[in-house]
């Protein structure tokens, strides 16, 4: 997914540790490494904000919700973030930060370490479960993500990833618009 996704890698000392991406710039990462950071750091970041960068472009090409970005930002349509633990976040980053908790923790998994996975299990459920409260305001493809996304933060199945991100029908393509 990221070979395919990032085309541009930024590496900057912004004095915060991190990565970041946007919407208006596919294929563009920024990173700002820090002091410590080891491989499993960088790829970590690098699998994060590919995945905002994978959200981003099936927004574009399939729609993710029925409402604007701008609309998206009032109160009423705020969910629990999965990262930012007990804050509310308007709709579509209360969804992206969700969606972005899988591959870390599946990663961190991989490599027998459990930081994440026990930071991100509780809060990835509590988030699904206030994502889902809003159904009605993803599109049937971002519903498809939502529930998708939330069977997995029922389950904690590692096994589930990794059969998918290993399918052939799952090989780095969005499904096919009808």
């Amino acid at each position: 997914m990221v070979d395919l996704l990032v085309t541009d890698l930024v590496i900057v000392n912004s004095g915060a540790d991190g990565g970041g991406s946007a919407s208006r710039l596919p294929g563009v990462v920024v990173m700002s490494p820090g002091d410590k950071w080891g491989v499993l750091d960088y790829a970590m970041c690098l699998v994060h904000e590919a995945m905002h960068l994978n959200l981003f472009v099936g927004d574009m090409v399939y729609g993710t919700f029925a409402l604007s970005s701008r609309e998206l930002d009032a109160d009423r349509f705020r969910a629990l973030s999965a990262v930012k633990i007990g804050r509310r976040r308007p709709l579509d980053k209360a969804f992206h930060a969700a969606v972005v908790t899988v591959p870390l923790m599946f990663m961190e998994h991989h490599q027998d370490r459990t930081t994440l996975v026990d930071l991100y299990t509780a809060s990835l459920r509590d988030a699904c479960a206030d994502l889902k409260k809003q159904r009605e305001h993803f599109t049937a493809y971002g519903r498809m993500l939502l529930d998708e996304l939330c069977a997995f933060g029922e389950s904690i199945d590692f096994e589930v990833v990794a059969r998918t991100i290993s399918s052939p029908e799952y090989a780095g393509y969005l499904p096919v618009a009808a």
